[in-house]
């Protein structure tokens, strides 16, 4: 089947009404991609097809290479657009990972709702990525390598040439004369990629020719496993809810095997668009989080993603920046306060509520110490009220509290004074606190 008929078939059965973004580096794999679109639109009407080049200032030629693909897409008649980023690395990370990542990130802000990403990935880049997944001692999930459609921000990234040979873009090139970058980091054999690509593949095809092929069948059959446990997986987390919204119960976490749990803990954090941790570090969120004591408020993090344990509640959040519990901030209630890292605390006019003469009020955070009064049954320590409420213990220096002249009235979301609410009849101050996301 000719790349054009590869194309035609995978927009078809995506949908030519689609809005199609063509990634587009200058290279010959994506130069191809370029080309068979442009083809493709002359038999088929598409009604929004656009490239884009990222810059990602790596190489002194990106600027110029940046041209090459403008004057190309001009050539095409297809809209183009350049976007630069920034790439920088910490000790031990990949350049190449981090680039990539980047690139990335900035596809997904870009693609709107079931828009599709399109990049020319072939089987011989199937190959090599098992290979390398293989080499890094990954698990199904890696060695499942690339699939032709997923999930990217709100819309798709397709890899229409997926089951393609290298050899057939080549012969597409040269056929049409195409004139393509070579990116001299293509050559750099610090990379495992490109060593594996110049020393490795070919001592594999030379014994077993059809090595690509076979090597990209193995990875479909590992990714139909792994949609299989996948899906198990989903059933699973169905009954393995905690009291609390987005959260799973330890004691029925702990009533499946050790691999069971690593399963279900693996598809909940993709499920919540996180990082997977890595194998030895999930062993360790097992060891201190599902075998701890109720009493304990543990916290495991990886990258930006932390997991927490309150009771017999796993919460999975981002990770807590960091807060200022002393602040105190005068607040008149006519707009919302916003509170860097923390929130945004709005009030509206209703029945009841905290009475309006409690304004201007005094916005602070618990210290150690507060008391709230609870009318006929006294004044409690705010410590001992937010154990009775079963409020995370990583939240309660972040509730806002509200004083007038140094009196603790409200606690907001649980508790008002009723010395301080208006009477019934009478309208008072609601309080919405709008916690910064962490799940």
């Amino acid at each position: 089947m000719s790349l054009l008929a590869v194309l035609k078939e995978f927009v078809l059965t995506q949908g030519q009404e689609k809005n199609y973004w063509l990634a587009l580096s200058g290279g010959l794999d994506s130069h191809v991609l370029v080309a068979t679109a442009y083809q493709l639109r002359q038999v088929l009407p598409l009604p929004s097809i656009q490239a884009i080049y990222v810059d990602h200032g790596l190489s002194p030629q990106s600027q110029a290479w940046g041209e090459h693909c403008a004057r190309l897409c001009q050539g095409y008649g297809i809209p183009y657009q350049v976007h630069a980023v920034t790439v920088s690395t910490q000790q031990g990370d990949s350049l190449e990972e981090v680039a990539r990542k980047k690139r990335y990130a900035l596809f997904a802000d870009l693609l709107s709702a079931d828009d599709i990403l399109l990049t020319a990935h072939h089987c011989d880049d199937q190959a090599e990525t098992l290979l390398l997944q293989l080499l890094r001692g990954s698990g199904l999930k890696g060695l499942a390598s690339m699939p032709l459609l997923k999930r990217l921000g709100q819309g798709w990234h397709g890899r229409p040439f997926l089951y393609q040979p290298k050899k057939s873009l080549e012969c597409f090139a040269e056929h049409h004369h195409l004139q393509w970058i070579e990116d001299e980091s293509n050559q750099d054999q610090r990379l495992t990629r490109n060593f594996l690509r110049a020393n490795i593949m070919p001592i594999l095809k030379s014994r077993f020719p059809a090595i690509v092929k076979t090597m990209a069948r193995t990875a479909e059959h590992i990714q139909e496993a792994q949609a299989l446990l996948d899906e198990w997986a989903d059933n699973l987390l169905v009954n393995l809810k905690g009291s609390q919204p987005e959260t799973l119960s330890v004691d029925k976490l702990n009533a499946l095997s050790k691999q069971k749990q690593r399963l279900v803990l693996r598809a909940w954090i993709k499920r919540s668009h996180y990082p997977l941790p890595d194998t030895k570090k999930l062993i360790n969120l097992q060891s201190t989080l599902l075998t701890c004591a109720q009493d304990k408020t543990p916290c495991s993090h990886w990258g930006e993603a932390e997991m927490r344990r309150f009771g017999d509640d796993l919460y999975l959040m981002h990770k807590l920046p960091f807060h200022n519990p002393t602040q105190k901030i005068q607040w008149d209630v006519t707009s919302p306060l916003v509170i860097p890292s923390v929130g945004i605390l709005k009030a509206t006019l209703k029945e009841q509520g905290l009475a309006k003469s409690t304004v201007p009020l005094v916005v602070s955070f618990r210290q150690g110490g507060e008391r709230i009064s609870l009318g006929q049954r006294g004044r409690h320590t705010l410590k001992n009220m937010f154990q009775i409420w079963r409020v995370p213990t990583w939240q309660r220096d972040r509730i806002p509290l509200l004083y007038i002249d140094q009196q603790l009235v409200g606690v907001v979301g649980y508790q008002f004074d009723p010395d301080y609410v208006a009477k019934k009849g009478e309208v008072g101050l609601h309080f919405e606190w709008i916690a910064s996301p962490s799940k």
